[in-house]
């Protein structure tokens, strides 16, 4: 007999809508380097990944990431980008961070 296990997760393309909740999900992956390399000039390094979250271009922006819902909440976070990085994305992400600092 096949069992099956009920998934009551929905895997979608992340929208800007959850970039607060996105930002504090990515900065719990790695806190120590994330905030050594974008708590600059007194700046919150989640408050960037929030920026960066909800902006169309650059490696954080929501189109590079899916988002995993449970219950209508943002349970976690899955991202993806090509390899090797483009010279477009590069610019991108470039102008995410001189746009934001």
């Amino acid at each position: 007999m096949e069992h099956q296990i009920p998934i009551k997760d929905d895997i979608k393309q992340a929208t800007p809508e959850f970039a607060a909740q996105a930002a504090e999900l990515i900065f719990s992956s790695g806190p120590t380097s994330l905030q050594a390399m974008l708590g600059i000039n007194g700046k919150s390094p989640t408050a960037f990944i929030e920026y960066a979250f909800a902006r169309d271009s650059g490696q954080i922006s929501h189109t590079n990431h899916y988002a995993i819902v449970r219950d209508g909440q943002l349970a976690a976070i899955a991202s993806c980008w090509e390899n090797p990085v483009s010279e477009e994305a590069r610019r991108a992400n470039l102008t995410v961070l001189v746009d934001y600092y």
